[in-house]
């Protein structure tokens, strides 16, 4: 395997990927060249490449249809993991992040 390169398995394929690259890495490269600082930084994932993005964040979430290695690595870091699957998940997590921004009292 060449330098700066890993492989990782996904939905029966093998994905090769830069280490460098990721969804964690994007953000910080973003809030970097904005130079934004932020409070919070919200995350939801459900497959490996969003761990990166999760471990960045301040707030993570996770649709309890994710796959089994993502709902591990959410129960070991404490992220929240939502009882729906992944559309109605979602929905639920989008639900409170909107509360804890306050853009609404309560789940609708």
């Amino acid at each position: 395997m060449p330098d700066g390169i890993k492989k990782m398995k996904n939905l029966g394929h093998i994905d090769f990927i830069a280490e460098r690259a990721g969804k964690g890495n994007a953000v910080a490269f973003i809030l970097d060249k904005q130079n934004v600082s932020v409070a919070r930084v919200f995350g939801l994932g459900d497959d490996w490449n969003d761990l990166s993005l999760l471990e960045r964040a301040t707030d993570a979430f996770v649709p309890g249809s994710a796959f089994p290695k993502v709902i591990r690595c959410a129960k070991e870091a404490g992220y929240r993991i939502s009882e729906a699957g992944y559309f109605d998940g979602i929905n639920e997590i989008l639900d409170e992040i909107a509360m804890a921004l306050g853009f609404i009292s309560r789940r609708s």
